[in-house]
């Protein structure tokens, strides 16, 4: 079978938010991975202006491709790898570690955060995001006052402790600095990386470098770091499903730390991926 045809499912007689079953029907097919079907159709009633300002909206917001009024078209990505076993660490050059997580890319080297041109970089800060030590005066340094200023004109303005802040990233290479704080222990290392991750889904982000958090004043041993770490990107591809992360990547500026990053990849590589199936999975299966 090479094509399927959908009716909006779900906003008839069931009630759903339009919107709610535009972004979960474009989701599904987005994530859908097959070499077989070939054409996704959904039919929105064209008398129902409503749901065809919103399919539309939505599917355009999702996928640039062209759009009629009655029913909209769109192809399902060819993504990599989405389910089955965890690849294997693979080392493409001297001192660089990569492993293949469904469609998200991690990987681990020695290097200097400031240089990245990643979407995002992770600054480890302190609760007013102030913090000039470390890798974190490296980054505030590099970045310029423009950051700085942005810090702290956002903790002045809420009246909330911010666990983390997205800014600009002023003179760096990187599209937004992530600032995070509360990560000076082992037990909130795994939390911090995985918020962040979700923190990149939402905002779109498509790839992220993170510093080797704890290592550094929190004095957390680096093989407890890498394997807080590298759970947390393994939990994310698991429990999260993301579709616009694809490629994160651990900074590590002490090269000797290297080692124990690439032995807690090891660790996790060819473990079995177990997502939950989505709808249109379920309906290749029956």
């Amino acid at each position: 079978m090479n094509s399927i045809v959908f009716p909006a499912i779900g906003i008839g007689n069931l009630g759903f938010p339009i919107d709610l079953v535009a972004k979960t029907m474009l989701t599904e097919v987005q994530q859908f991975n097959t070499t077989n079907l070939q054409k996704v159709t959904v039919i929105v009633h064209p008398s129902d202006k409503e749901s065809v300002q919103c399919f539309t909206s939505i599917f355009r917001h999702g996928n640039r491709g062209p759009i009629t009024k009655e029913h909209q078209h769109f192809m399902p990505k060819k993504s990599a790898q989405t389910s089955g076993a965890l690849g294997k660490v693979s080392s493409p050059s001297l001192g660089v570690y990569t492993m293949q997580l469904g469609q998200v890319t991690l990987e681990v080297s020695s290097g200097d955060i400031t240089k990245e041109k990643t979407d995002a970089i992770v600054n480890s800060s302190n609760p007013t995001f102030s913090l000039k030590a470390g890798v974190s005066k490296a980054i505030l340094d590099a970045a310029g006052g423009q950051v700085v200023h942005e810090c702290s004109q956002i903790v002045a303005s809420s009246n909330k402790q911010h666990r983390e802040i997205v800014t600009s990233s002023g003179q760096l290479p990187c599209g937004k600095i992530i600032h995070i704080s509360g990560c000076n222990g082992l037990s909130t290392i795994k939390e911090v990386v995985l918020s962040v991750l979700k923190l990149c889904e939402s905002h779109q982000f498509t790839s992220i470098a993170f510093p080797a958090l704890g290592t550094g004043q929190g004095g957390v041993e680096p093989g407890d770091v890498a394997d807080a770490m590298v759970d947390a990107v393994v939990n994310f591809v698991k429990k999260k499903k993301p579709v616009h992360v694809k490629f994160v990547k651990f900074l590590i500026f002490q090269p000797k730390m290297l080692a124990d990053f690439h032995q807690s990849m090891i660790r996790r590589s060819g473990e079995k991926v177990e997502e939950e199936k989505g709808l249109f999975t379920k309906i290749k299966g029956q």
